[in-house]
């Protein structure tokens, strides 16, 4: 190889090739590969394929539970549609089979009357009332349950003297007790101040209770009745010597259809509707209503009404 001025050195082997001063010329090994050319293609990276499987099942989750809801609203309203019907259709039918025993009592009462020298007959008519009476009970129960889920279980409210209604139904509910040899007693205050409220529907309250109380009193027992007067309030009582309410029965004494032991130890006819009635009257009067008892001992319910208040309701 010879050195020429230019800076190139002369390859002497093959006189035309000039290679620049500083660059080796020591043969490429033969085995050795020659580098390729860059491929853009190749060192790009790959494109990212999305994943669809996870969203996909959370959105087929999310249609199957609106489905769902859909499904569960179309049975809401199917079953709200039936309710609503059977409530019409409760009324409908208490209301007519109302009239009719009205007449049969009414009926029954003459016979009495006329045929009171005829010991067989008066007993005939006598049951003839007592059954009628029991069944225009459960009516009359339907009839208020079908108007308190309307909420239209109206009242009369005007100025009245409870003392008053109180005799009224202890005159008629001594009868009763007469008949079992129960001892029947109400005790009222020197003087009861009037009070805001419906007489039929306050009737109906003391009424229900003294006849429960009657009821689950065994022969030989009693029921008192008080009236007291407090400071803003009038507070009635009604407490029997009867077999009690079990203590894990109080809580639901006064639900809708609730029938306890006691209830169904002595068999005693009804809905289980009677007391939940009276609490909403109760409460539509702005009163309050609660029981105690003790089992084998006697129970007592107990109820309070305001005296402030004189501006009536318009319904329960």
């Amino acid at each position: 190889m010879a050195l020429r001025s230019n800076g190139y050195a002369q390859n002497l082997q093959n006189p035309g090739v000039f290679i620049p001063v500083g660059t080796s010329c020591a043969p490429a090994p033969i085995n050795t590969p020659l580098p390729l050319p860059a491929d853009d293609s190749a060192s790009a990276a790959a494109p990212v394929k999305p994943n669809l499987s996870g969203f996909e099942q959370s959105l087929n989750r999310e249609l199957a539970l609106m489905l769902e809801n859909v499904k569960l609203l179309k049975q809401v309203q199917e079953f709200n549609r039936q309710n609503e019907a059977q409530k019409k259709f409760l009324a409908m039918v208490a209301h007519d089979v109302q009239n009719p025993l009205t007449a049969i009592l009414a009926y029954a009462e003459i016979l009495g009357q006329r045929l009171w020298k005829l010991p067989i007959a008066s007993k005939y008519t006598s049951n003839i009332r007592s059954a009628a009476a029991m069944l225009n009970r459960l009516i009359t129960d339907l009839v208020d349950l079908a108007a308190i889920e309307s909420g239209k279980l109206r009242v009369n409210m005007k100025v009245m003297n409870l003392a008053a209604v109180a005799k009224e139904v202890a005159s008629r509910m001594a009868i009763v007790a007469r008949k079992k040899k129960i001892k029947f007693s109400v005790k009222l205050p020197p003087a009861v101040p009037p009070l805001m409220g419906d007489p039929a529907r306050l009737d109906q309250v003391l009424q229900n209770l003294c006849a429960n109380a009657i009821q689950y009193t065994e022969r030989n027992g009693r029921v008192d009745v008080e009236i007291k007067v407090a400071p803003r309030s009038i507070e009635v009582s009604v407490a029997d010597s009867g077999i009690g309410i079990p203590k894990e029965d109080l809580p639901y004494v006064f639900e809708r259809f609730f029938q306890g032991n006691s209830a169904q130890k002595m068999r005693q006819a009804g809905f289980g509707l009677g007391l939940e009635i009276c609490k909403e009257i109760i409460e539509g009067h702005g009163g309050k209503i609660g029981v105690s008892s003790r089992l084998s001992k006697g129970t007592r319910f107990f109820f309070s009404l305001p005296i402030g208040r004189l501006t009536p309701p318009d319904t329960i």
